[in-house]
């Protein structure tokens, strides 16, 4: 059966360099958007998900996330009933 759709838009040989890209991302952002980094890498989110190489990323990004706006709303620094959009 043949592929269907655009072609990846990274080679597999440059994935190692775009997993390090999403993994410093997450350091340094005090709260990680998935899709904010797909769009400013030229991605559809979905692609991060289809991919194995970004599951232990994309786990890290929603838990720091999800603390963030839990340690946000805890403070009064984030409004509660946004904070439980995760």
């Amino acid at each position: 059966m043949a592929k269907v759709g655009r072609p990846p838009k990274v080679k597999e040989e440059d994935m190692p360099e775009l997993v390090e890209k999403f993994r410093r991302y997450i350091e340094e952002t005090d709260i990680p958007i998935i899709a904010e980094f797909a769009y400013k890498n030229g991605f559809g989110k979905n692609y991060f998900h289809e991919r194995q190489e970004f599951s232990n990323l994309i786990k890290m990004a929603m838990a720091k996330k999800e603390a963030a706006l839990e340690i946000g709303a805890l403070k009064g620094t984030l409004n509660p009933t946004m904070a439980v959009f995760r």
